[in-house]
């Protein structure tokens, strides 16, 4: 509630005194999901936490990364509705690096995009892709994966959701919390996790440059070196803008209805278990990682533990005709 309920030497004083009871500072109402703790800051009635499927898993082991960007955090999020991004920065931007000296870092070895598109659904924006090589029979299509407006996506496989939240510190700063979840295989039951871990991501290197040895760190690169606002002022959008153009047109909509005195998209008043969302089985046609890989700079405290959900999974026939995340160096 933020009301102070001890001052030092004050009761020594007055110890009948109620100086305390007239001390407060702002208050917010907070709740622990999947490890993680969400404040609410906004205008009462507070709504319901959003229990998104993977947040309500009771067997998942977790891994949680946190950046501090210094840029807008809608850039960050913008970056959520270009599906063609993937294929420059994180394989033709990564394979540039990995032939560089020294680089010893996870490549995403792509095809190329063919077509890309995007739904308006009721939790925001599916977006979807079709790889050279593949149809719109294959997930990266036929399901897609989701943006949750304003400003959360959910990303993954059925093996693996991230969750990465943008939050708005200020108009040049963000808050970037990734949130990674493991669950064992139908049928099998995976390890006890005791605690959540989390780490701080480090943006650069030991000699002040950007490390871009993970896929994640690449984007934050990219976001950062917009500068602090992005200058939307400069662009020319183009056929692989479209999402972005929708994503920009909800969020007028969506603020014209506040101003109007209504509630946003995901905002919830009705009590529910959790909330399902379409998300791919095989992601990018790839096989499923057989050992944990970080996603982001660091290493997660229960790497042995996201070993063994990885390990229930191996029994199982997997179809994905591409190499499995951080094995296409080794076949390339």
């Amino acid at each position: 509630t933020g009301q102070c309920i001890e001052q030092p030497f004050e009761e020594t004083v007055h110890p009948d005194g109620r100086f305390k009871e007239k001390v407060k500072i702002a208050g917010y109402p907070v709740q622990e999901l999947a490890g993680l703790v969400f404040a609410y800051m906004g205008p009462e009635p507070a709504p319901l936490l959003p229990r998104w499927e993977p947040l309500a898993w009771e067997d998942a082991v977790r891994d949680i990364a946190v950046s501090h960007l210094p840029c807008n955090w809608l850039q960050c999020q913008e970056n959520s509705l270009d599906p063609v991004h993937v294929e420059w920065i994180h394989s033709y931007y990564g394979q540039y690096k990995e032939n560089g000296p020294g680089f010893k870092g996870v490549v995403l070895d792509l095809p190329k995009h063919e077509k890309i598109g995007f739904d308006v659904f009721e939790y925001g924006v599916i977006k979807r892709r079709v790889f050279q090589g593949y149809t719109e029979d294959d997930d990266d299509w036929k399901h897609g994966h989701p943006v949750f407006f304003p400003n959360v996506l959910m990303v993954g496989s059925e093996v693996q959701v991230t969750f990465q939240w943008r939050v708005p510190i200020d108009d040049t700063n963000t808050l970037h919390v990734s949130l990674y979840s493991w669950h064992p295989a139908p049928g099998t039951i995976g390890p006890r996790q005791e605690s959540v871990p989390y780490r701080e991501v480090p943006l650069k290197d030991e000699h002040g440059e950007w490390n871009v040895l993970y896929v994640f760190n690449q984007d934050y690169m990219a976001w950062i070196t917009q500068g602090p606002i992005a200058r939307r002022d400069l662009e020319k959008l183009g056929e692989s803008d479209r999402g972005l153009i929708l994503y920009r047109k909800m969020l007028s909509e969506q603020m014209g209805l506040v101003a109007d005195g209504g509630d946003p998209i995901n905002t919830f008043r009705t009590p529910h278990h959790m909330l399902e969302a379409p998300i791919e089985r095989t992601k990018f046609g790839m096989k499923r990682p057989k050992k944990y890989v970080p996603g982001e700079a660091g290493y997660s405290r229960d790497a042995s533990l996201i070993d063994q959900v990885l390990e229930t999974w191996s029994g199982l026939d997997d179809k994905a005709r591409a190499a499995g995340e951080g094995e296409q160096a080794k076949q390339s």
